[in-house]
């Protein structure tokens, strides 16, 4: 997981902070853009480079997490999410 890093929006300049969370599952990673103003957005991690630019040098702290006790979803969680799945397509 990234911290929340500053980045510049290539548009318009202005700086804003970014943090990638853990995807749930087979989820795409998706990072969050927040403005000054407090708006949050979620990108696809993997557009991120074409409309922000890291600013450098800045320190960036990221965290890892090992094990099954962290990751999600959980088998549980996984076994509701494909029953439900089977539900939906009939």
């Amino acid at each position: 997981m990234m911290k929340p890093v500053r980045f510049i929006e290539n548009e318009t300049g202005e700086e804003v902070l970014v943090s990638t969370p853990f995807a749930w599952g087979d989820y795409p990673k998706t990072s969050l853009i927040e403005y000054p103003s407090g708006a949050v957005f979620a990108l696809p991690d993997s557009e991120v480079s074409r409309h922000f630019t890291m600013v450098r040098p800045q320190e960036v702290f990221v965290t890892a997490f090992g094990g099954s006790m962290f990751e999600r979803p959980t088998k549980q969680q996984r076994a509701l999410e494909e029953a439900a799945a089977r539900v939906v397509s009939g």
